[in-house]
């Protein structure tokens, strides 16, 4: 737990890209090796899916997690964000190829920009989904299931060092949430320096997780 001008950095909640989140849905209730297996070949044939199906199955997605899964619409926003993100940056990189090139329709994104962002957008919501229903525990005992199962041997290295790398995603971010909201808190402005101020500290509370999961590792073995 870090801390920002006096103000602490407190645990990360369900509001967070990538947390977990409770249920008793059929996702939640799915073998956490299952879960692993189908959410890496998903969220990869994500990027063979055609421009338009792509983007009614991510909106399909976006449905299916409020009414079947009850994600609440805080959360969703928050999982789409990135995706947005992207939609932001690749249009603004369009328009200032089709300005380089001098096309006619300035503003009129070209067919690969749209591609690209259907595929990230599909990957992203479908990872998003059996991350909000998967804990840290399934996570590590379904990447520990399939190493045994391949090497046939009661040692986990591989997947130890895998699942605690994939649980830090939701934690650093949950972090970055919490050091911009004590930023915005103390009258810091969304600017460069923002990011200039903000980023080591990231940096620090990311090294000080890593460390003390790794100690609880060792511990464990």
């Amino acid at each position: 737990m870090a801390v920002i001008r006096g103000k602490k950095i407190k645990e990360e909640n369900t509001s967070t890209f990538f947390s977990y989140r409770a249920g008793n849905t059929f996702m939640h209730k799915l073998p956490p090796a299952l879960k692993i297996i189908l959410m890496t070949l998903l969220a990869l044939a994500a990027f063979w899916v055609p421009t338009a199906p792509a983007f009614i199955t991510w909106g399909s997605l976006i449905v299916f997690s409020f009414f079947v899964l009850s994600f609440k619409a805080k959360e969703i926003l928050i999982d789409i964000k990135p995706s947005l993100i992207y939609a932001l940056l690749f249009y603004s990189a369009s328009i200032l190829l089709n300005v380089i090139e001098q096309k006619p329709q300035v503003f009129i994104p070209d067919s690969q920009y749209l591609a690209t962002l259907s595929h990230l957008a599909l990957s992203l919501e479908i990872t998003s989904l059996f991350y909000r229903t998967t804990t840290t525990s399934q996570f590590t005992q379904g990447f520990r299931n399939i190493e045994q199962s391949v090497t046939k041997k009661n040692k986990t290295p591989f997947a130890d060092s895998l699942s605690f790398t994939l649980v830090l995603v939701p934690r650093i971010a949950s972090f970055w949430n919490r050091i911009c909201s004590a930023w915005s808190s103390r009258g810091g402005k969304a600017n460069v320096s923002r990011i200039k101020t903000l980023v080591p500290v990231l940096f620090r509370v990311s090294m000080e997780e890593a460390y003390h999961k790794t100690l609880a590792q060792q511990n464990r073995s």
